[in-house]
């Protein structure tokens, strides 16, 4: 099976990952050296078959391929998913080319040997190589599974390993325990889901003064920021467990425990207890410690607790190709979602939703048209590559590029199990210059924080063209992502992101109630990019949350109101949001005392008829009036999403409204 000939896929991997580091020129040596070890497979295997007595002449070409493969330099063509490099190192490379020519030479000693002797004890020599080869693999295989069915043992109850764990007598140290929250779901694949980099926080708008209480498969973990990283535990203190997030953030940058002042470091190391002095006393009382790194203004946290900075391999860390290109500027918006990581990542990967969730928000329902999507990878458990298969006019934007002569540019990206991209790309026909024309991303991490919720991060580049006017030396566009401030930016997406959220938690349990996806009903191209994330997520299995996380998918119905809040979901962990609304309360405050003032004021001026300064006052009542008001629109639309509904999407057109579509056949009449 290991010389069973994939070359295709091998190759489509291998074009895939060279696309994601954007190395075209690289490509073509070795798509040769891959075919050439593919041809000399076909051709020992096709040998085998057709002969029995051919089998060592068949085995000497494919193990001759590979010996060629290798000194060819494929061992240094190796690229994984995010496009780096990591070469087989030539210790290793020579190691396996002697491998394979002892086992050739034996082979062909099997086949071509003069004498009917030779040939004989030549193919007994290749038969016990093979059998060797073959019982090492057997037995690491073996290894391999007994280490996850060791990680796969289910735990009784969290907490009451952690009360074993911490007994009594001393806190006698132990192994940190394995229980079923860390095992790898059983899957086709064998998929690993915590051992994979899921992002917590914009760092941005993430308050360094305090420790975040957050969580990932149902388990809650503390964040801080200890005055040079970001550092994260596991958000149980073994003493009594009581939550550390409550606690605080010494003027070491440790964290404290609210409960007895217990002190642990980033690693977890407990430094200090204040009932005893003794340091033999804080030996084996440690915290569980999370690996923390932060990329591109992301908090990125490693799946498994406890793992060692080797494990934790930082080249896995989905990141933002736009954002390493000074021409782009971008938006940042995250906000907890009261439904799925699974069901978050098939709408955001899902393009023809837009014209109709998001009537009258982002989009209208007439730019509706057929979307002809594409997988142009195949779906490996590192994600998939599509496109829009052609040049599709969507809503006016792609009228006037036609009508500029414009060419628009579509593909996606699922970089499995967290991020995907949208990339929108135009030119002109003449050049067809992409890299100097308009470039927007949508880019979208979903974190499985729990069953039935997950958290948001998004991101919205853009690249402007540059000004064409002479006396524009600046680029307008681009000033104004880039220094309007984020609570601003956050009103709209707040909006965006509530027209999903009043109705995508009610498909979720009715996709679980019906058996699962594949009730859906999909017979168009528009769902491609839908179809290929729900095979992937078949192969990989479910993610490990823990047996005893709450339910938000099985415990109560939310309201309309607990789906719509916008405070809890949002502006209670982002720094610019929860400032905005503090200054709206305050102005507020400050505003209705001007106009108790001028109203206290009024009858004395009046009498007096001192008709300019009462002018005055009224022109002051008046902007006191209108500060209050628009104060608070900020404090309503930071708190909760009810003073929108029904969405822009659901609201009839009538006397005092602006016309709105209903359907598309309306907007293509009109």
């Amino acid at each position: 099976l290991d010389f069973a000939p994939m070359i295709d896929t091998q190759w489509q991997n291998i074009a895939r990952a060279f696309e994601i580091s954007r190395q075209p020129k690289e490509v073509a040596p070795f798509k040769n050296i891959v075919r050439f070890k593919g041809f000399g497979e076909l051709l020992g295997l096709g040998v085998m078959v057709a002969r029995a007595q051919w089998a060592c002449l068949g085995a000497t070409l494919i193990l001759l391929s590979h010996v060629l493969f290798w000194v060819g330099g494929g061992g240094s063509w190796r690229i994984d998913a995010k496009g780096v490099n990591i070469p087989v190192s030539p210790a290793l490379v020579k190691v396996i080319c002697t491998a394979d020519i002892v086992v050739g030479t034996a082979a062909a000693i099997g086949y071509l040997s003069p004498t009917k002797r030779m040939r004989s004890v030549g193919a007994i020599a290749y038969s016990l190589l093979i059998a060797i080869l073959a019982i090492e693999k057997v037995k690491k295989r073996l290894v391999t599974v007994r280490k996850k069915e060791k990680q796969s043992l289910n735990a009784t109850n969290e907490t009451l390993v952690l009360l074993d764990e911490l007994s009594d007598n001393g806190c006698e140290e132990k192994p940190a325990p394995t229980n079923s929250s860390n095992k790898t779901i059983s899957s086709p694949w064998n998929y690993n889901w915590r051992e994979q980099w899921y992002p917590l926080a914009f760092s941005k708008v993430t308050s360094k003064k305090i420790p975040h209480r957050l969580e990932l498969f149902g388990e809650h973990l503390v964040l801080w920021h200890n005055g040079n990283d970001w550092a994260a535990l596991a958000d149980v203190c073994p003493h009594r467990l009581a939550p550390l997030s409550e606690g605080r953030i010494d003027e070491s940058g440790q964290i404290e425990c609210p409960y007895h002042g217990w002190t642990f470091t980033e690693e977890g190391t407990c430094t200090k207890i204040p009932q005893t002095t003794s340091q033999k006393g804080l030996q084996g009382c440690g915290a569980r410690a999370y690996r923390i790194v932060e990329r591109q203004g992301i908090i990125f946290v490693w799946g498994k607790v406890g793992a060692t900075t080797e494990e934790a391999d930082t080249s896995l860390v989905p990141t933002c190709p736009a954002l390493e290109d000074d021409r782009f500027v971008w938006i940042d918006f995250s906000r907890d979602l009261p439904y799925s990581a699974d069901i978050l990542m098939e709408n955001v990967l899902d393009s023809s939703h837009v014209c109709f969730t998001h009537h009258q928000t982002i989009s209208k329902r007439e730019n509706a048209m057929p979307l002809p999507l594409r997988l142009t990878t195949p779906v490996t458990p590192l994600g998939f590559h599509g496109e829009m298969a052609g040049d599709v006019p969507v809503g006016k934007t792609g009228e006037e590029n036609i009508k500029e002569k414009r060419v628009t540019q579509r593909t996606t990206d699922f970089v499995a199990p967290t991020y995907m991209n949208h990339i929108i790309r135009s030119a002109d026909v003449g050049s067809m210059d992409f890299d100097a024309g308009f470039e927007t991303w949508t880019v979208a991490y979903a974190t499985p924080t729990g069953p039935g919720r997950s958290r948001l991060l998004a991101r919205f580049p853009f690249r402007f063209p540059p000004p064409t006017r002479r006396f524009l030396r600046f680029n307008i566009p681009s000033l104004v992502f880039k220094y309007l401030p984020d609570w601003v930016n956050h009103l709209g997406q707040l909006k965006v992101t509530d027209d999903d959220n009043i109705f995508l938690p009610i498909q979720e349990r009715q996709v679980h109630d019906m058996g699962g996806w594949k009730k859906y009903k999909m017979p168009t191209d528009a769902d491609a990019f839908v179809k290929g994330y729900r095979r992937w997520y078949d192969k990989a299995g479910q993610p490990p949350h823990s047996p005893f996380a709450t339910d938000n998918y099985r415990s109560s119905e939310q309201t309309k109101e607990q789906l719509l809040d916008r405070k809890s979901q949002h502006t209670d962990h982002c720094v610019s949001c929860s400032g905005a609304l503090k200054n709206a309360v305050r102005i507020q405050s400050i505003m209705r005392g001007t106009l108790l003032s001028g109203i206290a004021f009024a009858p004395a001026i009046i009498f007096q008829r001192a008709w300019k300064p009462l002018f005055s006052l009224l022109l002051v009542t008046m902007a006191a009036f209108q500060i209050k008001r628009a104060a608070n629109f900020v404090e309503v639309s930071l708190t909760t999403g009810m003073a929108n509904y029904p969405p822009p999407r659901n609201r009839p057109a009538g006397k005092g409204r602006r016309r709105e579509l209903r359907t598309v056949e309306q907007g293509r009449r009109g």
